[in-house]
């Protein structure tokens, strides 16, 4: 974990363990989790013993997905252009009517940060924000 400053606040970025976190931590986390939707699989699928989500990309691709090198500490948009990538892979898999295009990551790690305020020279996004940010179809000014 870091600190930084932004807007005249002190911010504590990076994972906080859930027994280290502060009452109001722990509120905050507890208000996001609440108004986030519920995950669920939606179609009809057989039952697998393990899925594994490379296979996609070696069935679609020819090979796994690349892990890129995360210059400025973008772990919001790595994971996120990860998500997406192991999702289109999947839709194509099966559908090939769709095509399968790079995530491009920078993309997802700058609007995290718009969606969160942070508009400065910092090097911070938060994974809080991406589920605003996919509903509002990154338009979170």
């Amino acid at each position: 974990m870091y600190t930084e400053q932004h807007d005249g606040q002190h911010l504590e970025c990076g994972w906080i363990d859930p027994s280290i976190r502060t009452t109001e931590m722990k509120e905050a986390h507890n208000n996001i989790m609440g108004s986030m939707p519920a995950f669920k699989i939606q179609g009809q699928f057989k039952a697998v013993e393990k899925a594994c989500l490379w296979d996609a990309a070696r069935k679609v691709l020819g090979k796994d997905l690349p892990c890129y090198y995360q210059s400025i500490g973008s772990c919001v948009g790595q994971g996120k252009a990860k998500t997406e990538s192991y999702t289109l892979l999947n839709t194509v898999l099966f559908d090939s009517s769709q095509k399968y295009e790079e995530i491009y990551e920078p993309f997802g790690y700058a609007q995290s940060r718009v969606c969160a305020g942070i508009t400065g020279g910092s090097d911070v996004a938060l994974d809080q924000v991406l589920p605003k940010q996919q509903n509002d179809s990154v338009h979170c000014s």
